[in-house]
C-alpha cells in the first residue's frame, strides 16, 4: 500500500471529539535515514485529548518525529491526564521537555523495553526533574501527578535519588477532604500527593536491602520489582 502525504505546508485540522490517541512511532535506520520522515502530527490539533499512548514497537531505531510532536502538543494544549510511553528511544531532556508542557497529567507510565540503555529516557536526570523541589525549575513539572510506573532495563540505578523524589511528592495531608475543599496548608510542596509508585528493574538481580524501605514505611502504595 502506498501512502500519499500532502505537499506544501501542513494545515492542521482541529478534532475536538478525540480524547484518546495511540501513536506508532516513526523510526530511522541505516537503510531509510535518507528518506522523507512523514508524520500525521502536523495535520492534527486535538484540544480535548486526555490519553496518549506510544505503542510498543519491535523495530530498532530512533524516534524521528520529536519536533512535530512537541509542536503538536504546544498547538493542541490538551487536558492530558494519561501518558504511556513504551519502547521509545528518547533523550531524557526531550522527555522532560514534554512533561513540562503537561500540567494536567495524573498517570505516567514509561517502559524502556527494547531500548538500548544509552538511549533510555529513564535516567537519574529524569528522576531528579520530578522532584517537588527541583532547583533548576521555578515550579515542579507534572504537579498533579498521582501515579508513576517505570519499567527499567538498567542494571544499576541511584536508588537514593528515586526515594528522595518519591518522598518529596508523598504528602498525605493533601488526601484529606479539608484540603481538597480548599483549606490548603502553608508550607506544603506545590504538587498533589503521589498515591501510587511502581518501579520494575528487569535486569537487576537484586536491589540493595532496605533501599526502598523509606517509601514502604510511609504508607504509600509502592511496588519495587527486580529480576529473580
Amino acid at each position: 500500500m502506498t501512502v500519499s502525504y500532502p505537499s506544501g505546508p501542513a494545515s492542521p485540522r482541529t478534532c475536538s471529539s478525540i480524547k484518546t490517541l495511540t501513536l506508532c512511532r516513526g523510526f530511522v535506520t541505516r537503510t531509510n535515514r535518507n528518506l522523507p520522515e512523514h508524520s500525521v502530527l502536523p495535520y492534527l490539533t486535538l484540544p480535548s485529548l486526555q490519553t496518549l499512548h506510544f505503542e510498543p514497537s519491535n523495530q530498532p531505531g530512533s524516534w524521528a518525529h520529536f519536533e512535530p510532536f512537541a509542536a503538536f502538543l504546544s498547538r493542541s494544549s490538551p487536558p492530558l491526564t494519561t501518558l504511556m510511553i513504551q519502547n521509545l528511544s528518547l533523550p531524557d531532556s526531550n522527555l522532560i521537555s514534554i512533561l513540562a508542557q503537561i500540567s494536567t497529567l495524573l498517570d505516567l507510565v514509561i517502559d524502556d523495553n527494547n531500548v538500548l540503555p544509552a538511549e533510555s529516557p529513564i535516567t537519574c536526570d529524569f528522576i531528579e526533574s520530578l522532584h517537588a523541589f527541583y532547583l533548576d525549575r521555578a515550579t515542579p513539572i507534572v504537579p498533579r501527578l498521582r501515579s508513576l510506573k517505570l519499567d527499567v532495563g538498567a542494571e544499576a540505578f541511584e536508588d537514593a535519588l528515586v526515594v528522595d523524589m518519591v518522598q518529596s511528592r508523598w504528602i498525605p495531608e493533601k488526601l484529606s477532604a479539608s484540603y481538597t475543599n480548599g483549606a490548603e496548608s502553608d508550607g506544603l510542596p506545590p504538587v498533589d500527593c503521589l498515591r501510587e509508585f511502581t518501579m520494575k528493574f528487569r535486569e537487576r538481580e537484586e536491589v540493595v536491602k532496605g533501599a526502598y524501605q523509606p517509601i514502604e514505611e510511609t504508607g504509600m502504595r509502592a511496588v519495587i520489582l527486580w529480576k529473580q
